[in-house]
């Protein structure tokens, strides 16, 4: 959780010219004016499942925003009838922890609250993170404060910290990212490190997981996914992981991996079979 290896040329992709609708500000929340999300869809359909993006930047990058995604997958899925909500949230400078997963808390009711209006179907709903976006999702889309995942029926994870003690276990847990994100260092807050760590809530009642990690990731340890998978299989969870060979923090370059993405929503969200 630190700076980004910018590894990735990312494509943007205009929607209106691809056939989509696109919302560049809905306020689903008026604490912060960071509370916002952009919204791209294919209008005239209804009942759309739903997709929220949760982009990464070390809880604190204020250059990386609702904006940084994969717009060719976006495109892709909002033209197969996916209503694409691509969510901002306070950053640790503006709000602490947990302010930026109860922020994802409330985009969820939001859109869950206004689905007859944006034509969704509430029901279906799927969270996709990458880095502090996948802690993020992670968190949401599991047990954090008694939410029982917030009702999420899937959740995709790219390079998710998803223990931050196993992230510091060769330092002696003072300074760095975490501390300033959770307010307190390990030595003193060992049980706050443990509540904040996705890892902590792997049970059978959350709802499927795709996780993806690069190998060579220097910024997020690899096996933090490795074992977080494990804790999900352990718990009796439906979970799979994706092994990103040979690249490390930020989005992937091959289309496989955004294919496994699309197949894996069609079945949790649409009850598609995966072949």
């Amino acid at each position: 959780m630190g700076e980004y290896d910018f590894l990735y040329d990312l494509k943007r992709v205009d929607f209106c010219r691809e056939g989509l609708s696109y919302i560049s500000r809905i306020q689903y929340c008026r604490e912060h004016p960071r509370q916002y999300m952009e919204c791209i869809y294919r209008s005239g359909n209804g009942n759309m499942p739903v997709v929220i993006w949760i982009h990464g930047g070390g809880f604190s990058d204020e250059n990386l925003t609702s904006s940084y995604r994969h717009e060719e997958t976006i495109a892709r899925l909002a033209k197969q009838g996916y209503f694409i909500a691509c969510i901002e949230y306070r950053l640790l400078q503006h709000a602490p922890y947990p302010a930026c997963i109860e922020d994802c808390q409330k985009a969820i009711l939001y859109i869950k609250e206004h689905a007859k209006e944006l034509n969704i179907d509430s029901s279906k709903i799927a969270l996709w993170g990458e880095s502090a976006g996948a802690y993020i999702a992670c968190m949401a889309g599991s047990n954090f404060n008694n939410t029982q995942g917030a009702d999420i029926q899937a959740v995709v994870s790219f390079y998710c910290p998803s223990d931050l003690i196993f992230q510091r276990k060769d330092t002696d847990g003072q300074g760095g990212i975490e501390e300033d994100f959770l307010g307190v260092s390990l030595k003193e807050g060992r049980k706050k490190w443990e509540e904040a760590s996705p890892i902590t809530y792997a049970s059978g009642q959350n709802p499927p997981f795709l996780l993806f990690h690069g190998d060579v990731d220097d910024l997020v340890p690899y096996e933090e996914s490795c074992r977080y998978y494990d804790a999900l299989k352990a718990a009796g969870n439906d979970a799979a992981f994706v092994t990103v060979e040979g690249q490390g923090h930020g989005f992937f370059v091959g289309q496989k991996y955004y294919d496994q993405i699309i197949s894996f929503l069609n079945e949790k969200l649409r009850g598609d079979k995966q072949v």
